[in-house]
């Protein structure tokens, strides 16, 4: 059955109609727009913890590179004292058998200066 209101009345409930809707579509406009201003602030937030986390992680990096090649110096000096103590050791074990042979020699003098001529 076809609507027999007459088109200036419908024109007029239709324009009511959009009038009481304007206060509704401009709140939901002003609604998402603001959404839209937080989301991209909570973004920006979002990108500068994140910015801050990769400085915090390349600080880390680079304190741990130093930290590898203080390990690294280290371990070549400990290498170059152990190479020390060894050499030591060996000049130490040299001197021992020296003065061994020459404790028996000693020895060997002592008899003959104290031996009846």
């Amino acid at each position: 059955m076809p609507d027999s209101t007459p088109v200036p009345q419908q024109m007029a409930e239709l324009t009511q109609a959009i009038y009481t809707l304007l206060p509704a579509v401009k709140r939901l406009e002003d609604c998402l727009t603001s959404m839209d201003q937080e989301a991209i602030l909570r973004q920006q937030q979002m990108a500068e913890a994140l910015s801050r986390i990769a400085a915090a992680l390349g600080m880390l990096l680079d304190k741990e590179n130093q930290s590898l090649a203080a390990m690294g110096e280290q371990k070549k000096a400990h290498q170059a004292l152990t190479d020390d103590l060894q050499t030591m050791s060996r000049s130490l074990l040299t001197s021992a058998a020296s003065i061994e042979k020459l404790e028996g020699q000693i020895s060997s003098l002592l008899m003959v200066l104290q031996s009846p001529a």
